[in-house]
């Protein structure tokens, strides 16, 4: 399966501007980017399709790694 880091990246990009765009706190939205930022990598590290990343399963294995990381 082809990684799509492209189409993952504008996905998160349009998402960021939208919270610029509702004037969320610039603290809030470096979170959000963080966070985005390492699903983007797992994403692209498993070679999940930008189509699947409402998986249940996909969302499951994510949380499960970043509980991982931070213990």
């Amino acid at each position: 399966m082809k990684d799509d880091t492209t189409g993952i990246a504008k996905f998160i990009s349009d998402y960021l501007y939208f919270l610029i765009d509702r004037k969320y706190s610039s603290s809030t939205i470096d979170a959000y980017e963080n966070v985005l930022g390492h699903f983007k990598a797992f994403l692209c590290g498993h070679h999940v399709d930008i189509h699947h990343i409402a998986d249940q399963n996909i969302l499951n294995s994510f949380y499960q790694t970043i509980q991982l990381h931070n213990s």
